[in-house]
């Protein structure tokens, strides 16, 4: 019988780098390695998040290509497709990099107790190359091709990897394309050609006569915009790292692949203060939300931190919801996730587009003042480090799955009131302004242009 396998070769890039987890140790989530001590992206992480894609794309054939679990009435197919670990490349750094979040609570806007955790992640700038073997038995090519062609779909409307993606890390970027070579098994230099790329590791060869790339088309139905933050003239932002030996705060900086520092807004800072307003402008709308204040006042003297994850439903009634979320009938935990399921926003870290310049920054000093007496605190001064150069620039890329009208809306409405000063990012309210000075892709029509109107009525200087 005719045995012809495809060979298809995804080079990846994790703009934002990547939190490949191999479990927690306590409190902090430890960065997958394989034999060697390199960091890897498993092959079963892999198939996981293709699999979990491709049938929301085309769920009628999901089984024929990833297989199915042996259950009780025995097994009915083996998955077609056998995938590599990927051996990730981080660059010019050497070990992960270890960052710290806290769960902060809305309510009070103070981290919740035991909501201090740490992450180790791979710098941005992480690539990695994708392999997938796909066999074709029989006169399928066409299937073949299809389902190819899906994928490269998928990543064209990217896909995420690893943990911690609502901390604003694991985009995947295949701006390359998936590039895919034939081989006929029944022909002794095409198995030649196999084995040689198989076990040599072979990248794909832009020469090869044989090989296809294919590009792939982005999904209609999520909503992606990319925009260029910037600090407006005279004001400064500080987006912190917590106490260093010098400051109480200074702004937060991330080490790359290409060895260099650069600034950083978290992408999980972003996601506070834009779920906070999304949830008030929902609120506003009369939508029903399940973390409301007074859920939050009538459950506060035995708060633990779930209790803001499951929304302050009755325990008895969490696992109906569990396997029904939609019938909670809240936007904010639909859209931004829960205990009950995994949200729709992908909001990405903010990486500054040059390396960090000691002239970025700058020094203040503050005294805490006590307000009945006018006079200064014994032992309260103290110096912190704020950005204020207005020639720094953030890309931020957020992405909505399968996004509705009114989630769109109440998205392009908070970054509206983000430009205009309404919401503060980072550690100091009285400060942290940023401002929307473009945006360099979105992919509805009518918002680009609302946007655009929107920002040539209030220019900043």
């Amino acid at each position: 019988m005719k045995n012809t396998i495809y060979r298809v070769n995804i080079p990846i890039i994790f703009k934002e780098g990547l939190s490949a987890g191999a479990g927690k140790k306590a409190n902090r989530s430890i960065v997958a390695l394989n034999g060697r001590g390199k960091p890897v992206l498993h092959g079963s992480t892999i198939a996981g998040v293709l699999r979990s894609a491709y049938n929301s794309q085309a769920s009628s054939d999901v089984n024929y290509w990833f297989g199915e679990a042996l259950n009780n009435d025995g097994f009915h197919g083996y998955s077609k497709i056998k995938i590599m670990d990927v051996e990730l490349d981080t660059g010019s750094i050497s070990s992960p990099i270890s960052r710290t979040h806290n769960a902060i609570n809305r309510h009070t806007g103070v981290a919740i107790k035991g909501g201090l955790f740490s992450i180790e992640y791979l710098p941005p700038g992480t690539t990695g190359e994708i392999i997938l073997e796909i066999e074709d038995q029989g006169n399928q090519t066409q299937d073949v091709i299809k389902f190819i062609e899906v994928l490269a779909s998928l990543f064209k409307s990217t896909l995420f990897f690893g943990g911690n993606r609502n901390r604003g890390v694991g985009r995947a970027s295949a701006e390359k394309g998936l590039h895919f070579e034939k081989f006929d098994l029944s022909i002794t230099n095409d198995y030649a050609n196999f084995l040689d790329a198989k076990y040599k590791g072979n990248a794909y060869q832009s020469n090869s006569a044989t090989s296809k790339k294919i590009e792939g088309s982005k999904s209609s139905e999520h909503f992606e915009i990319k925009l260029i933050l910037g600090i407006p003239q005279g004001e400064d932002i500080l987006a912190g790292d917590g106490q260093t030996l010098d400051y109480i705060l200074e702004p937060q900086t991330t080490t790359a692949a290409d060895g260099k520092e650069y600034w950083r807004i978290a992408g999980s800072s972003l996601r506070g203060v834009i779920r906070a307003w999304v949830t008030r402008l929902a609120a506003r709308s009369g939508k029903h939300i399940c973390d409301n204040a007074q859920n939050f006042i009538d459950n506060s003297q035995n708060l633990k931190g779930d209790e803001l994850g499951w929304g302050f439903v009755d325990k008895k009634s969490r696992k109906n919801f569990q396997k029904e979320p939609e019938a909670l009938n809240d936007p904010i935990l639909d859209l931004f996730g829960s205990l009950y399921g995994k949200g729709r926003i992908h909001i990405a870290d903010c990486i500054s587009r040059k390396p960090k310049s000691s002239n970025d920054q700058e020094e203040r000093m503050h005294i805490s003042v006590d307000r009945f007496s006018g006079g200064t605190n014994e032992g309260a001064l103290f110096q912190n480090m704020v950005l204020k150069a207005k020639e720094i620039e953030f890309p931020l890329e957020i992405k909505i799955e399968y996004a509705n009208e009114e989630e769109i809306a109440w998205l392009c409405a908070t970054l509206k009131a983000i430009h205009l000063g309404l919401i503060s990012v980072g550690s100091s309210r009285s400060a942290g302004r940023l401002k929307i000075k473009s945006f360099s892709e979105c992919n509805k029509e009518n918002i680009a242009t609302d946007l655009k109107n929107f920002l040539k009525g209030h220019e900043y200087e």
